[in-house]
């Protein structure tokens, strides 16, 4: 039996911003084979490394980022990334699960997972790529909203396909529901993991990797993707869910009788389809995109055409954010609604 982890990058980035120390590990099979992947590799080094009683936003919590064996191989919807800490929201485990191309540029660097110990003095970024680990100062973009902070880390590095992990001035200020955004408008979110790269002095993280990623039985593996895909593309919900992602959920929930109207105290709505996916879909919506190595680009672009805030645009919105800015707060105004997750977004709250 080989020996090589396939599937793997087959390292461990450690970083102490204490103490600036940087080192690189070796992935252990017993972690490979008792906890497979992402969501396994942080909870279980979260319960065997971050002692009882610390403090989630002490120096001695420990933030995470990890992937699992089908990210960067080629498989469909083989993109997710989690992040994870104890919570200053809740006091226990902070885990969160994230989509876009952040997981597989972090394994074709070369690792399965970084681990940020310490606490910085000033403000930082941290910039990765492949072998190259560098510690940045950051005093510039602290403060600044997500977008801008985003484009100024790319002119910077005078790379604009870098995968960038950033937070906004929410997570800066401690909210304890902000979150860690990808690609601008992905984020990590609930448990207030934004908080703990912020109490850590950590603007963002930049990555790139040159590498690849080997699968054990090549041509068996290309034959399950096709057959895979295959799947997928004939699935009588594959149109309906890249047209309108998540998004499609509110109409159906209102036709249901589940919505989350007013708080919570109502359940149907008549201004349902006003603000729906439906019509995000015909008026607003201009491309759609993918996460990495995905058949099924369910993330819309959307671009508002008239009215007070005719310009916005961004990505999304999924369901959530669609409903908690709609329904749930009686708004019928679709374009309202847009500017403030678009607002939410860019100061990295969840």
């Amino acid at each position: 039996m080989s020996n090589r982890l396939y599937g793997y990058a087959g390292r461990i980035l450690r970083i102490n911003l204490s103490t600036q120390e940087i080192r690189k590990e070796p992935i252990s099979k017993e972690l490979v084979y008792n906890y497979l992947g992402g969501r396994g590799f942080n909870v279980r080094r979260l319960y065997y490394e971050v002692p009882k009683g610390v403090k989630p936003l002490s120096p001695k919590n420990k933030l995470m980022f990890a992937t699992g064996p089908l990210v960067g191989i080629g498989l469909p919807l083989g993109a997710r990334l989690n992040v994870t800490a104890k919570s200053p929201l809740t006091g226990i485990l902070g885990d969160s699960n994230v989509g876009g191309h952040f997981a597989a540029e972090m394994k074709y660097a070369g690792f399965d997972q970084i681990i940020i110990e310490g606490t910085s003095k000033k403000p930082v970024y941290i910039y990765i790529h492949d072998e190259d680990v560098e510690i940045i100062d950051a005093d510039g973009i602290w403060g600044l909203p997500i977008s801008k902070a985003y484009d100024a880390i790319r002119r910077e590095l005078k790379d604009w396909r870098i995968q960038i992990a950033i937070i906004g001035p929410a997570a800066e200020n401690l909210v304890l529901f902000s979150g860690i955004f990808f690609n601008v408008y992905r984020p990590a979110a609930r448990t207030g993991l934004g908080a703990v790269m912020a109490s850590k002095m950590i603007k963002a993280i930049a990555i790139k990797g040159d590498g690849y990623i080997e699968v054990a039985r090549p041509n068996d593996f290309e034959r399950f993707v096709e057959e895979l895909e295959e799947t997928i593309y004939s699935h009588e919900q594959y149109w309906p869910r890249r047209i309108m992602g998540t998004s499609r959920i509110l109409l159906a929930a209102n036709r249901l009788g589940f919505l989350p109207a007013k708080h919570f105290t109502e359940a149907v709505v008549d201004y349902a389809y006003k603000v729906s996916g439906e019509r995000l879909a015909i008026e607003y919506n201009v491309k759609n995109r993918a996460c990495f190595s995905c058949i099924l680009p369910c993330s819309r672009f959307y671009v508002i055409k008239t009215g007070k805030f005719a310009g916005i645009y961004g990505e999304g919105p999924e369901y959530e954010a669609l409903a908690g800015m709609t329904v749930r707060i009686g708004n019928d105004d679709l374009n309202y609604a847009l500017k403030a997750i678009n607002l939410a977004n860019d100061l990295g709250m969840d």
